[in-house]
């Protein structure tokens, strides 16, 4: 069986993980994750403004593509999983939307949310089956007491996201007896962790990490298992630290025997501050007169790696400990439709500046 894989952006920087365990399981599963081509960020969060199409467009578009091949979608990031599936109900139900999006986007056919869309979990329990899954483990994890988080972004709302039963999941912890562990069932498993107010919130963000984690260990659980990368970060970072917390891919991997890194070797490295994959792309050859933002002047032109690509533009890393936006207007000498068709992740180009906002950075 094929489908269509949508990775979503932090699978290509801090949940690489997440994703490659996940590829080389499917795999040994037999089936396989054909990832849609030219995708853009979802978002990560599904905007609850009625009236706003842009955001939701980079979502038709994986949508549609799936569509086109005659393929389910399927999502391994929380947050994209959440997101999408939003916006294909939103294009199956809402015709407000589904004509404003479709006007914009000028497809072929228009898209009237026709994808089915499924999270990597789904396929393990509905396609493959749990019973088939157990009987492709070579390495039982027997002893280990694992408890499943959930979190917020799988289970609600539950009408749209038809995940599992959003105050009684059990999903995550039948895929804990599968791969030959024990699960450990706690108080706080499908409570927020207050990860979109981190930044903001860091006290609260704090208080919430911590009673997931203390509420898991508590109940007597060795480590957490989760599908969101957001989840992971947060809880790693602000929760007590009492348990460690894994990608449910990784278990997985290891339980099928598919993994190339052992966990100890996992562990190390999202311990490392800062870690971001996307350091390792070409580095700008950088002026030797520009070392800041204060040295940038309008007319320069300079060599940098684009970092990231968006509907409207692409981030340029040009040496200054922060990216430059070029807008889309400004990257071809001919009409495009979106930046992908000019440029990608790691390409590195020439640009030139044209405005300087120090004070916004």
């Amino acid at each position: 069986m094929k489908y269509s894989y949508y990775p979503g952006c932090t699978l290509r920087t801090k949940a690489k993980d997440l994703d490659a365990y996940a590829r080389a399981s499917a795999k040994a599963l037999g089936f396989e994750l054909e990832e849609i081509e030219n995708w853009q960020c979802c978002g990560g969060v599904y905007p609850l403004g009625s009236d706003e199409i842009a955001t939701k467009l980079s979502s038709v578009r994986a949508l549609n593509e799936a569509k086109e091949k005659g393929q389910d979608l399927v999502t391994l990031c929380s947050a994209c999983h959440h997101v999408i599936k939003r916006v294909n109900d939103d294009m199956r139900n809402v015709e407000d939307i589904r004509t404003r999006a479709n006007n914009y986007m000028q497809l072929d056919e228009p898209y009237a949310g026709e994808t089915n869309v499924l999270h990597y979990l789904e396929v393990l329990r509905d396609r493959v089956g749990f019973d088939e899954l157990k009987k492709k483990v070579v390495n039982p994890l027997k002893g280990r007491k694992i408890g499943a988080y959930y979190g917020c972004l799988l289970l609600r709302p539950s009408t749209v996201l038809a995940f599992d039963d959003p105050e009684n999941p059990q999903i995550i912890e039948d895929f804990i007896r599968a791969i030959g562990a024990e699960p450990v069932v706690y108080p706080y498993r499908n409570e927020c962790c207050g990860g979109y107010i981190s930044l903001k919130e860091k006290e609260m963000s704090g208080r919430m990490s911590c009673n997931i984690v203390d509420s898991a260990a508590g109940a007597g659980a060795e480590m957490l298992i989760t599908a969101c990368p957001l989840c992971m970060y947060n809880l790693n970072k602000s929760g007590s630290g009492k348990i460690p917390v894994y990608y449910f891919t990784e278990l997985l991997a290891e339980a099928l025997g598919v993994g190339e890194m052992t966990l100890r070797d996992i562990a190390a490295e999202l311990e490392k501050p800062g870690r971001d994959p996307r350091d390792e792309l070409p580095a700008p050859v950088l002026r030797t007169d520009v070392l800041s933002m204060e040295d940038l002047k309008p007319g320069m032109e300079l060599t940098g790696t684009v970092r990231n690509v968006i509907d409207f533009g692409a981030f340029v890393d040009i040496g200054v400990h922060q990216d430059g936006l070029v807008h889309i207007s400004r990257m071809a000498d001919r009409f495009i439709r979106h930046p992908s068709e000019v440029v990608r992740v790691g390409d590195v180009v020439t640009v030139w500046v044209v405005d300087v906002d120090v004070k916004k950075q």
